[in-house]
This record gives C-alpha cells, sequence and structure tokens, in this order.
C-alpha cells in the first residue's frame, strides 16, 4: 500500500498535506524528517511502516479525511 503521508508536509491549521517535493514523512513531527521506510532502503508502504497506528498516524488520518490531499479537485 503506497503512504499518504510520503513525501508531504502537515499544514496543521489549514487542513491540507503540501507536497514537501522530497522524502519527507508528514507522521514525524520534528522539523524535516525524511521516510524511515526509504532511509533504511525500503519502498515507503504504509501497511509495513512502524509509524502506522501511532497517536500520529491516527491524527494525521482524521486530519485528513477532513481536509485535503494534493492534487486538489477543481
Amino acid at each position: 500500500m503506497p503512504c499518504p503521508f510520503y513525501g508531504r508536509h502537515a499544514v496543521e491549521l489549514t487542513r491540507v498535506l503540501i507536497d514537501s517535493h522530497g522524502n519527507e514523512c508528514a507522521l514525524i513531527t520534528a522539523a524535516y524528517s525524511p521516510c524511515r521506510m526509504e532511509t533504511a532502503g525500503d519502498t515507503p508502504d504504509l501497511a509495513r511502516c512502524e509509524l502506522n497506528g501511532t497517536a500520529r498516524a491516527i491524527e494525521l488520518a482524521t486530519f485528513c479525511r477532513l481536509g485535503k490531499f494534493p492534487p486538489y479537485p477543481d
């Protein structure tokens, strides 16, 4: 399963995930943080991610249901 948080940055106030044009992980909140799976040499996969199921993942899943993922519809 591709990861919807890979290459994205969460903008909390606007409820939007922005394309970071890189390998940023929206589940890691400490400044810019690359995807841990990719840095370990794996393909980003939400089903196998150690951060899936964490409080941050649940919070962002809720956030994303209320917000928007790029690309945005017209």
